[in-house]
């Protein structure tokens, strides 16, 4: 399991996302590795690489300002899917999560752990190395110091001009190649 250090590149990370990821993640067989830098796409590029160039099968993103404890990672890293996401609020009130769902009636409070949307926020997920093998013809192949990187993190409009987040745009991939976005 590779589980990459974020931050937004002054090097700031928070009490409670040390605490919450040292009683999550202690005792598991995970490579750590950090990366700042202040621009989401590039670090979620550089952090996706150093993944892929890894002999980790799997990759769970938890940004440094997300509280969770190790439960919530054991519910992620219990689903036998390739892609996989826990639900977070997004920064500003009122409340909302960082989801959208496939229709405009809500899907969660069910019987069933795992729910699918059209696209979730990135800040807490695990995802396994099939998904960016997968992807990997839809996205452009660059060299960085010569190593090779993909972007499969990017923002930008797209064709219908709308504005999509890297996150967004990773799940539109996804569902591109018959990929299920889901949520624990």
């Amino acid at each position: 399991l590779f589980v990459p250090i974020l931050d937004n590149g002054t090097g700031i990370i928070k009490a409670q996302y040390v605490y919450s990821a040292l009683t999550a993640l202690t005792g598991r067989g995970i490579a750590l590795a950090r990366f700042s830098q202040p621009y989401p796409t590039r670090i979620m590029n550089m952090a996706t690489a150093t993944f892929l160039s890894s002999d980790c099968d799997e990759m769970l993103i938890i940004d440094c300002d997300i509280n969770f404890t190790r439960e919530h990672v054991d519910n992620l890293l219990s689903h036998d899917v390739p892609l996989v996401y826990g639900l977070y609020p997004k920064k500003a009130l009122p409340l909302q999560w960082c989801v959208a769902t496939l229709t405009d009636e809500c899907p969660f409070g069910g019987d069933e752990p795992l729910v699918e949307v059209k696209r979730a926020g990135r800040g807490f997920m695990r995802v396994h190395r099939s998904v960016f093998e997968a992807m990997k013809p839809l996205v452009p192949e660059y060299h960085n110091h010569g190593r090779p990187e993909w972007q499969f993190w990017q923002e930008g409009c797209d064709n219908d001009g709308e504005w999509r987040s890297e996150d967004w745009w990773f799940c539109d991939n996804w569902r591109k190649l018959g990929g299920k976005v889901m949520v624990d």
